[in-house]
């Protein structure tokens, strides 16, 4: 009962913690497109990890297709 206590009281100082430590932070300086973009390469370098994490050989012709279908969609994107 003792080790119950002890662990939701300590779980509840992380939470609070965390908490003063989040309202500290001075408030973000980039804009939602700066994110956006950010979101979106970081989605780009997820998609390279998993097609080469396949094989080799299907992640090197995986990376090629999606370099090409990439380059549509920015012409696409460009165009609108």
């Amino acid at each position: 009962m003792n080790k119950v206590h002890l662990l939701l009281v300590l779980a509840g100082a992380l939470f609070i913690a965390r908490m003063a430590v989040s309202q500290d932070t001075a408030p973000s300086t980039t804009t939602p497109n700066d994110d956006l973009a950010l979101l979106k390469e970081d989605v780009r370098s997820q998609k390279k990890q998993i097609v080469a994490a396949n094989s080799e050989t299907h992640g090197r012709r995986g990376r090629e297709v999606l370099a090409h279908l990439r380059s549509i969609q920015c012409r696409v994107g460009e165009s609108k």
